[in-house]
């Protein structure tokens, strides 16, 4: 099921639409003066920009609209954080800035996260042999390490 998810027409539709709208829930609670005349003219091309993407830009419409969830949510986070008064903050403000970068690399290049899904649920321990030190013993499987292994002996993994 993960694996269809990139491509996923229907799911497309939820996370592109429900991005829309909270991007116009945005947009409308915004109060800047100079753009208030231009509101009507920017409602229309916003919405017209994220249902009509719904039809004309079909091609992993999934993961452009987890992008444009994830951009918002790291909007979010940022309001958020700025006014706690714990040094805690910094963690959700570089978290926010690491979802802004995913964000952007997927929206740029989609296949990325259908090649990432890919990689994750080829094996069972795939994911543990990214991160061995969180699963210890999934990274000692031969049988699965041997698929992503290089000729030196370490996983041959390249994200670029």
């Amino acid at each position: 099921m993960i694996r269809n998810l990139p491509r996923s027409i229907p799911a497309g539709y939820v996370f592109m639409l429900a991005g829309t709208a909270w991007f116009m829930y945005n947009v409308s609670s915004e109060s800047l003066a100079d753009f208030e005349s231009l509101k009507p003219f920017l409602f229309t091309l916003f919405i017209g920009v994220g249902v009509g993407s719904c039809f004309f830009v079909q091609d992993f419409l999934a993961v452009r609209g987890l992008a444009v969830l994830m951009l918002l949510l790291a909007n979010l986070m940022c309001d958020a954080e700025r006014w706690a008064e714990s040094e805690w903050r910094i963690v959700i403000a570089a978290w926010a800035y690491i979802l802004v970068v995913a964000g952007i690399w997927y929206t740029v290049s989609p296949w990325r996260l259908r090649d990432l899904l890919f990689w994750a649920t080829e094996t069972e321990n795939a994911f543990a042999l990214a991160v061995p030190s969180a699963l210890p013993s999934a990274s000692s499987s031969p049988s699965s390490a041997s698929r992503f292994s290089s000729s030196n002996g370490r996983a041959g993994l390249c994200w670029v």
